[in-house]
């Protein structure tokens, strides 16, 4: 209901199912299964949810993503509800629509309805993936009358979509971005929005270039990152980006270009963005963030977990870089984990059998069945017979930990634990801020290396720690990290 005030309402059928088969719909947040990318704005939701993917057999369709709904009312009195919620998939394992995109803008909030962007089951055959949550702004002036806790913009399934994003906007205080998963645990973790991801120049620019293309893994759709700045590894200041593709970067560069900037190949790239929010995660989500990031202040509560992306060969080191300019509150529930998120051990799974491990600057220190058995070194020497050597500073400790060695029969070594970063006027820890190696893997002989556990960074002008700060090796089968 809307009194003495206007009401906008554009409302459209969400996209169909177009994930991998089986997947849910991602939006907000990442479907359940081998999904796309998050896209869409916190800030100014109003794309519509992603489908689900088939289920493989005839008619075992995916379900649709959810619609967008604009209102603008003096005076919203809500009964019921305002959904723009992902459909389950249709027969089979096919997966569930995202949920879509809400933006509601009043000056009175009340009753006891709710507010929600859903995503969709799967199909009733296992094992289909869900729908992710959908992206919901409230901009109001008072919402005494209304629990905000009904607006919600969840994954769901038994292989669960990711959360989306809540912007709730009071007027006068700085509006809060809710990712929460109302206590579902999800399969993909992934940030509230379009992010750079680990990537490098590929090649050198020629004389006069303004754009790039890029190599690595990225995190973004076309155009998604127009209006952010980037920072170049070997480059100083910031640069607007004015266009972009999945490959691709375009600066707008004034009186000089890429080349004359000493931008080369190999160069890496992130963004860096100030959020105008205070971040909070709960609800069980699991975030991933890898940009340069700036927020108003952080709270994980309720099961949350924080991490970067795994180090890969070939791109640049990821980190956890957060200034906060006001409180970050960790509960006991909840964590900063980036354990096993650094260097990469020797013969691990995901890069094969004759990969070798790595170290400092993601480079190659332990040649395929050689150093076997020995564990990663960072702050201290792995155990072993042919560690590698010691580096970084404990003055200025922010870099990846090291892999192990695998044993001989092939059985992989652990993987490095990831850095973290964190600056803010104030930092209370009651739960875990982790970067720990993990242990080398079984099978073979199993003689094989930990890998060394990374680093961590705080900075604050109070801080309490009544939980834990650990950045641990990884056992091995022959040597510790």
């Amino acid at each position: 209901t809307n009194t003495l005030g206007r009401v906008r309402l554009e409302a459209a059928e969400g996209a169909t199912g177009e994930s991998s088969t089986r997947a849910g719909g991602s939006h907000g947040g990442l479907g359940g299964g081998t999904s796309g990318r998050v896209y869409g704005d916190p800030f100014a939701p109003g794309t519509l949810g992603g489908g689900g993917g088939a289920g493989g057999a005839t008619g075992e369709i995916g379900g649709s993503g959810g619609g967008r709904i604009r209102i603008v009312a003096d005076t919203v009195l809500l009964a019921v509800a305002i959904a723009a919620d992902g459909t389950p998939g249709a027969a089979g394992p096919a997966g569930g629509g995202a949920g879509g995109s809400i933006w509601l803008t009043t000056g009175l909030l009340e009753g006891e309805g709710a507010i929600t962007a859903t995503g969709g089951a799967a199909g009733p055959t296992s094992p289909g993936g869900g729908g992710a949550g959908g992206r919901i702004r409230v901009d109001y002036t008072e919402a005494s009358g209304f629990d905000v806790t009904r607006i919600t913009a969840r994954g769901v399934g038994d292989i669960a979509g990711g959360p989306g994003t809540v912007l709730l906007a009071e007027d006068g205080a700085s509006p809060e971005l809710i990712v929460d998963n109302g206590g579902r645990d999800h399969l993909n973790a992934t940030g509230p929005f379009p992010q750079m991801g680990t990537v490098e120049v590929n090649g050198t620019p020629a004389v006069g270039a303004i754009k790039v293309p890029l190599i690595g893994t990225t995190d973004f759709l076309a155009d998604q990152l127009v209006g952010l700045s980037v920072r170049f590894t070997n480059v100083p200041g910031t640069y607007p980006v004015s266009a972009n593709t999945l490959t691709e970067v375009s600066f707008a560069l004034v009186g000089t270009d890429l080349k004359t900037l000493g931008v080369v190949n190999g160069t890496g790239l992130t963004v860096v963005r100030t959020v105008p929010a205070r971040l909070t995660i709960g609800g069980g989500a699991r975030v991933m963030l890898v940009d340069e990031l700036t927020f108003d202040a952080l709270t994980l509560r309720d099961g949350a977990s924080l991490r970067h992306p795994n180090a890969k060969n070939g791109d640049p080191e990821p980190a956890l870089d957060l200034t906060v300019l006001g409180a970050v509150t960790i509960d006991g529930t909840s964590s900063i984990d980036v354990s096993g998120r650094g260097f990469a051990g020797q013969s691990v799974p995901t890069f094969g059998v004759s990969a070798a491990g790595t170290t400092i600057g993601n480079t190659t220190y332990f040649m395929p069945k050689t150093l076997t058995g020995s564990g990663g070194s960072y702050g201290g020497l792995g155990a072993g017979t042919s560690p590698g050597d010691i580096y970084g500073s404990p003055l200025d400790p922010f870099t990846c930990g090291s892999g192990g060695g695998s044993g001989s029969s092939g059985a992989f070594g652990g993987t490095g634990g990831g850095r973290v970063r964190l600056v803010a006027a104030s930092i209370d820890v009651a739960g875990t801020i982790r970067a720990d190696g993990s242990a080398g893997g079984t099978g073979g002989d199993m003689k094989t290396g930990g890998g060394s556990g990374g680093s961590v960074w705080l900075e604050a002008d109070a801080m309490t720690v009544s939980g834990q700060l650990v950045a641990s090796g990884g056992a091995g089968g022959s040597g510790g990290g």
